[in-house]
Formats: C-alpha cells, sequence, structure tokens
C-alpha cells in the first residue's frame, strides 16, 4: 500500500515537472506571438485606413462621372431627343449611376473597416498577456523552481515525542537530593525537546504560509488567464468583423470595377458616336461635345483612382494578422483551461495537497508541543516541590544540629 501511494506521488511529481514545463514554453511563445500581433495590427490599421482614403477618392470621381452623363443625357433630352444618342445615353446613364451608387456603397464599407480596424484591442489584449504572464512567471519562479523538493513536499512529515530514558524513569524514594538529581534531568530533558519541536513548528509554519501563498496565486493566476481568455474571445470577434466588412468591400469594389469598366466603354462608344454626329450637322450643341470631353477625362481618372483604391482593398486584407492572432488565440486556449483541470491539473492537484499536508503537519507539531509543554510543566511542579522539600529537610537538619550544640 505505502509502495502504491509512493508511485503514486512520483507520478504526480513527473507529471508536474513535464506541465511546468509546457506552461514555460507556452507562455514564452504567448508573448512572441502577442507581439508580432500587436505590430501587424498597427501595420493593418495603417493599410484599412489608406484604403478607406483611396476608395473615398475614387467613388468620388465615379459620382463625378455620374454628374457628367447626367449633364449629357440632359443635353441630348433637350436638344436631341428621339435622335440615335438619345437612348445610348440614357443607358450610359442608368449604367454609370448603379455604378456610382455602387461606389458609395463601398466607400461606406470602407469607413465601418476603418473604424472597427481602430476598434480590435489588440492592446487591451496585449496588457492582459503581459499582466498573465508575469503572474505566471512569478508562480513558477517563485513557487516551482526546486522540482528536486516537488516529492518530499508531498511526503509525510511525522513528529514523534522521544521516549524517557529508562534512568530518568527511576522511583522516587525518601531522600529529597535523589528527587532532586532526577527531576533536574527530566526538566532539561523536556525543555530540550521542547525546543526541539518549538524549531519545527516554525518551520511547519513558514511551510503553511508558503502553500497558502502559492494556493493564493494560483487561483489568482486562475483568474487572470480567465479574464485573459475572455479578453482573447472579444478581440478575436473584433477581428472577424473587421476581416468580413473588408471582404464585402473586396465583392463590392469587384462589382464597382466591372460596372466602371461597362461605363467607361459606353461613355467612349457614345463620345465617337456624338463626335461624328458633330461632322455632319454644325448644330449639334458645343456644349454637349465639350462635356463629352470631359466625361472621357473624368473616365480615365476614375479609371485609374478605382484601380489604386482595388489594390490597396487587397492589400488591406487582415489575413496576415488573422494568422498571427490564431496562434496568440491557441496559446490562450491552452492556459485557460485551468477552470477544465486539464493543462494546470497536476498544479493544481499538487498545491491541493501540499496545501493539505502543511496544515495537517502544523496541526500536528502544534499538538505534540501542548503535549511536550505538559509534560515539562509536570516535571518543574516536581522539581519545585523536591527543591521545596529539600529546602525544607535541609533547615530542618540546620535547625537540629544547632539544637543539639546549645
Amino acid at each position: 500500500m505505502a509502495t502504491e501511494k509512493l508511485n503514486d506521488k512520483l507520478i504526480l511529481v513527473e507529471g508536474l515537472k513535464m506541465q511546468i514545463g509546457g506552461i514555460r514554453m507556452i507562455t514564452d511563445q504567448l508573448k512572441s506571438s502577442m507581439d508580432l500581433a500587436v505590430v501587424s495590427n498597427k501595420i493593418s490599421v495603417t493599410k484599412i485606413a489608406e484604403c478607406t482614403s483611396n476608395v473615398q477618392i475614387a467613388a468620388k470621381s465615379i459620382v463625378r462621372l455620374a454628374s457628367d452623363q447626367g449633364s449629357i443625357s440632359s443635353i441630348i433630352s433637350a436638344g436631341d431627343s428621339g435622335t440615335l444618342v438619345h437612348e445610348p445615353g440614357e443607358k450610359t446613364r442608368a449604367q454609370i449611376n448603379k455604378t456610382a451608387k455602387k461606389a458609395e456603397i463601398s466607400a461606406q464599407l470602407a469607413m465601418e473597416a476603418s473604424a472597427l480596424s481602430s476598434e480590435i484591442s489588440i492592446n487591451t489584449l496585449n496588457s492582459c498577456v503581459d499582466k498573465a504572464v508575469l503572474s505566471i512567471q512569478h508562480l513558477l519562479n517563485d513557487h516551482f523552481s526546486a522540482p528536486d523538493t516537488f516529492l518530499s513536499e508531498l511526503l509525510a512529515h511525522p513528529v514523534r515525542i522521544r521516549k524517557v530514558p529508562l534512568e530518568l524513569l527511576a522511583k522516587s524514594g525518601s531522600n529529597h537530593e535523589l528527587e532532586l538529581n532526577r527531576y533536574q534531568p527530566l526538566v532539561d530533558f523536556w525543555q530540550s525537546e521542547l525546543d526541539a519541536v518549538t524549531e519545527i513548528k516554525n518551520a511547519a509554519a513558514i511551510r503553511e504560509e508558503k502553500t497558502k501563498e502559492r494556493a493564493k496565486f494560483f487561483d489568482q493566476v486562475k483568474n487572470e488567464t480567465l479574464v485573459l481568455q475572455n479578453s482573447g474571445e472579444v478581440t478575436q470577434s473584433e477581428l472577424i468583423g473587421c476581416s468580413l466588412k473588408i471582404k464585402s468591400l473586396f465583392q463590392e469594389m469587384k462589382a464597382v470595377s466591372k460596372g466602371l469598366k461597362a461605363a467607361v466603354a459606353s461613355i467612349e462608344k457614345l463620345s465617337v458616336q456624338i463626335t461624328r454626329k458633330k461632322a455632319v450637322n454644325p448644330l449639334i450643341s458645343d456644349e454637349l461635345v465639350s462635356i463629352t470631353g470631359q466625361a472621357i477625362q473624368d473616365s480615365d481618372s476614375a479609371t485609374a483612382l478605382f484601380s489604386v483604391a482595388l489594390k490597396s482593398t487587397f492589400a488591406a486584407s487582415p489575413d496576415k494578422l488573422l494568422k498571427e492572432s490564431s496562434i496568440v488565440f491557441g496559446h490562450l486556449f491552452y492556459l485557460a483551461e485551468t477552470e477544465k483541470n486539464s493543462n494546470w491539473s497536476n498544479l493544481q492537484d499538487f498545491i491541493a495537497k501540499t496545501s493539505k499536508k502543511s496544515e495537517n503537519h502544523l496541526r500536528a507539531v502544534k499538538k505534540t508541543e501542548n503535549i511536550i509543554t505538559e509534560h515539562l510543566k509536570v516535571a518543574n511542579e516536581h522539581l519545585s516541590n523536591a527543591v521545596m522539600l529539600s529546602t525544607i529537610e535541609e533547615s530542618a537538619s540546620r535547625a537540629i544540629q544547632a539544637a543539639k550544640g546549645i
């Protein structure tokens, strides 16, 4: 039975050593991955802000182009209604207006993405990581840095009272001097035992205080890792929300790209038709020709600006941040398993066992101290009585001698 209990303790100690090593490694990796995520988040915020600016500029250029086409359609409707350019003009206006609306939607999505990216609580999570890592390091360095002592902490520390030497247990006689010679060594014996057990008690009290402190600090670490897990879940949700917004923006931008290409092609075709018509009909409005030429210039500008916006939208993808953050969240999941007693189970078991053992040991030492104190008290009482009787006897003897001398 004793061998089985010892084997159980050895298994616990070996598991404890492995778990401490694992927690140290994960803690170090958590801090490193968190540092990378913080840097990536700063870069991501900057890129998304740049993307937002580019998308807004591109959207304005497309809206301006829609305004050009609106003016063209108005002039055609006023002066050339029913002509061959009226129907393509109306079709082009509808086309560019639809694209402009999509561009405005893209600008709104970009602003929302930028707002979401700036609100991602990476820095808050980083602060929680710093605090939790510091606490874990404190726990491991201050309370689990000496693996050679783990087994001794789990083993029993019996406190026994020494047997009184036989020579001190001799029967008392009528000679009070003999009584003195007997009880003084007995008092010295119990005093020595009391001194020894007091020293053991002081050490046991320190050990109990240390195990209480360790248990208290472990609970603090548990709470901090749970707070860290909650903070991580919030940050993860924010990252996912921002990523989905960027994806929606990219899809909308692709639709704008398709619409813009078709609209620009229609404007160019309409411009050619108006130019040809002007060549054969000088009465065609010069203003129409002028605005059509402006529309061509604005379409070129819109196309160039939109190309920049599309590229910056693609570059704003937070995929790298998500990848690095997923490593952080994986480490958080490992550390936050405290509540389920899996990755921290051996530490928790060890702390519980050593806390209970230190309490029991101190209680046993105090009980032993009380017993020895009682024995010392009785021995002192006997010694005091022997001293008193010896003094009385000596005084009586002197009185008798004095009387005989008279």
